[in-house]
Formats: structure tokens, C-alpha cells, sequence
């Protein structure tokens, strides 16, 4: 009887207790988005630059990455990674990159320029949550 409470007891502690291997795949997780986000730039960039069209005047607005991904939301299956850009003036912006899976990787689907508010209330509102 000791031996099954105790077996009991080992197995809920694993189930309920967040250890290394939920770090792990967070981790991996993470490393993935990475790289597959970083694969989807590279094949968009055009001489180093992200090019955007501005749909008020028409023009192609050219937007340099700065800075690695700090933030990663979950959003059911999609995750938006989130960055920042800077533009030939030397002004930042912001931008998500939203990445659906495909099979075991996963694809950019949506980019979002200066427009953080959706995701905003996404989170606030409990459909999205920001990975720790």
C-alpha cells in the first residue's frame, strides 16, 4: 500500500510539477520559431532590407531588423513573434510576425508593421498569452 501512494504520489508530482523537460520543450520551441522565422526573412529580404508597401501613398518603405525576437505569444496553434525595425531615418517601428505551423515547421502568415494593438487585446483578453 506505502509503495503505491508513494508510486501515486511520484506521478503526480511529474504531471503537475513543471520540471526540465517542460523547460525543454519551451526551449525548443522557441529555437524553432527562431529559425524558421529567420529562414521565412531571409528569403523576403531584399538587400538586407524587409520592403513593406504603404498602402496610403503607394510608396515601398524599406525596414531593417534590429533586434533578436524578445517576445513570443501563443495564440491556439499560431505564434507571433515580436521585434522591432528601423527605417533608412533611423526611426524604429514595431512588427509581428505571425507564424502558423506546417507540418514540423512553421511559416510566416501574417506581418504586422506599427500595429500592436490587435495582439494587445488578444492577450488582455485571454486568447493569446505571452510565453515565459
Amino acid at each position: 500500500m506505502m509503495i503505491r501512494v508513494l508510486l501515486l504520489a511520484t506521478i503526480a508530482t511529474g504531471v503537475l510539477l513543471p520540471g526540465p523537460s517542460l523547460a525543454m520543450d519551451t526551449t525548443e520551441l522557441k529555437t524553432r520559431l527562431q529559425s524558421n522565422l529567420q529562414r521565412g526573412l531571409e528569403r523576403r529580404m531584399v538587400d538586407g532590407a524587409l520592403l513593406d508597401i504603404n498602402l496610403v501613398d503607394g510608396s515601398v518603405e524599406k525596414y531593417f531588423p534590429i533586434e533578436a525576437h524578445a517576445m513570443i505569444v501563443q495564440l491556439g496553434d499560431t505564434y507571433v513573434m515580436c521585434s522591432d525595425l528601423r527605417r533608412p531615418d533611423g526611426s524604429e517601428s514595431t512588427v509581428d510576425y505571425y507564424l502558423a505551423p506546417q507540418g514540423k515547421r512553421f511559416v510566416i502568415m501574417r506581418t504586422e508593421i506599427d500595429n500592436r494593438d490587435p495582439l494587445k487585446k488578444l492577450i488582455r483578453s485571454g486568447a493569446a498569452k505571452v510565453l515565459k
